[in-house]
Formats: structure tokens, sequence, C-alpha cells
């Protein structure tokens, strides 16, 4: 949880917004963590005024989703992140 609160700390200082409740609320932030992805949905954020989420988070519940895991690129940001992309994002 702590590091989800921080990753939503940095998103919302760079402009991004929660798209499930507001990223400055601690309150929205914690359900969003808890609720969601426990309800097999997605944690999405956005950038500006695009509708299309910027960022998805989720959990693998399906054998596509575990694929798509395992076969994820890892990419470093700024030298101090490690994420995982999904290769059909990064096309």
């Amino acid at each position: 949880m702590k590091l989800f609160k921080e990753l939503c700390e940095k998103a919302g200082e760079a402009g991004f917004e929660l798209l499930q409740g507001d990223i400055r609320s601690n309150d929205a932030i914690t359900k969003s963590y808890r609720d969601y992805p426990a309800s097999g949905y997605s944690v999405r954020f956005i950038l500006g005024d695009l509708v299309v989420p910027s960022i998805e988070l989720k959990t693998a519940h399906t054998t596509l989703h575990r694929y798509s895991l395992n076969n994820s690129i890892i990419v470093i940001v700024n030298n101090i992140y490690r994420t995982r992309i999904s290769r059909q994002s990064y096309k």
C-alpha cells in the first residue's frame, strides 16, 4: 500500500489523475488499491483531458494476462524506477 501511495503522489505531481477518484484523497487511493483489483478491475491513471487511460495497473486473472506479464519488457525510468511494459503496449 505504501508504494501505491507513493506512486499516486508522484503521478499526481506529474499531472496524472486517478480515474477511480481524487488522486489527492487518501480514501480514494485506499479504495482504488484494495477494492478494484480484488474485484477484477484495473486501477487507471489518465493524463490531462485524455479519456483513454494512460497507465493501467491490474492483476493477472487470465492465461492471457499471465502470458503478457511473463513476456513483458523491463523498462528503467530515470535510472531509478524499474517497471514492466506489455509488448502490445510497446508496439
